[in-house]
């Protein structure tokens, strides 16, 4: 533990870092929503529109359209609700096309409109962002936890400027400074105490594992993801988590597969849409080699 007039791990982080989490943020959020737009797969889609990019509007714009534009042909774009009925059911939208045109107060049952859940809003992206944050938060603890193992000093300073010496020396210490040079006149003023500073890292890394967990589910991934290991769970719990997974992934399914009946009534195409199969990759299934299978050769 660290303890010293005006001087607070707080603000040792301020001198590394302005946000020292921000990277792990970036990171799990990224790799969440890599998850998230992975979780379904497509057929009968036009060759105008891509699978990646339609998932990749819809999680991050919630609703996307599918419009037959009269010069464009099939195209994909963002899509803005002008009016409702008496019960909220949309009825007129405006349309904002790639290149920046807009079309407007069109008839919803002009235009395809797929949406990420049937909750409309956000979709699943505020549930990643949300948990992602909490996880953040979580490895703040954890790294306060790990400089009190690694710096039991207490400091004492009665003038101003030995503050500011002992304080770079505390920042040098947190650095991980392979040797600290000191004035033999600060040497009194820095003692080593155990505090005996609560460490309880391990259990902070499972409740992260357990947000992890969270999110997966939210999104519609199997949050058992280790091959193996339903086999050798209780009933009870393998139970409780493929509810949750069932009802999040029909929720998504409905909203699209409602999408997708509006893409035949409307321009022909026959759609469907389902949950991506996850593949266990493995020596004998991952070749190297996508276009005959065969291993690569040594």
């Amino acid at each position: 533990m660290v303890i010293m007039t005006e001087w607070s791990y707080k603000s040792i982080y301020k001198e590394q870092r302005k946000k020292p989490n921000q990277d792990l943020y970036i990171i799990m959020y990224n790799k969440m929503r890599r998850m998230a737009l992975s979780t379904f797969e497509y057929e009968g889609l036009p060759e105008e529109i891509e699978q990646g990019t339609l998932e990749k509007l819809l999680y991050d714009e919630g609703q996307v359209a599918i419009y037959k534009h009269k010069t464009y042909g099939i195209i994909m774009c963002k899509v803005n609700f002008v009016t409702h009925n008496m019960l909220g059911v949309p009825l007129t939208c405006n349309l904002l096309l790639p290149n920046g045109e807009n079309v407007q107060n069109l008839n919803v049952k002009d235009v395809a409109i797929f949406t990420d859940s049937q909750t409309l809003g956000y979709g699943r992206r505020l549930s990643v962002g949300y948990w992602c944050s909490r996880y953040c938060d979580v490895q703040s603890t954890i790294d306060t936890q790990l400089i009190n193992q690694n710096t039991p000093l207490l400091m004492l300073a009665s003038e101003r400027k030995d503050v500011e010496k002992l304080k770079s020396i505390i920042i040098d210490t947190v650095t991980g400074a392979k040797a600290l040079v000191i004035e033999p006149s600060l040497v009194d003023k820095i003692t080593t105490m155990n505090f005996d500073a609560p460490y309880n890292v391990p259990s902070l890394m499972a409740v992260q594992g357990e947000i992890e967990k969270r999110v997966k589910e939210d999104i519609g991934i199997d949050s058992m993801q280790a091959f193996g290991k339903k086999s050798r769970l209780i009933v009870d719990e393998q139970e409780s988590n493929d509810e949750v997974l069932s009802v999040m992934l029909r929720d998504c399914l409905n909203a699209r597969r409602k999408g997708c009946k509006q893409m035949k009534d409307l321009y022909g195409y026959d759609v469907k849409v389902g949950v991506i199969t996850p593949e266990r990759i493995t020596a004998d299934t991952d070749t190297g080699n996508p276009s005959d299978g065969g291993n690569v050769a040594d």
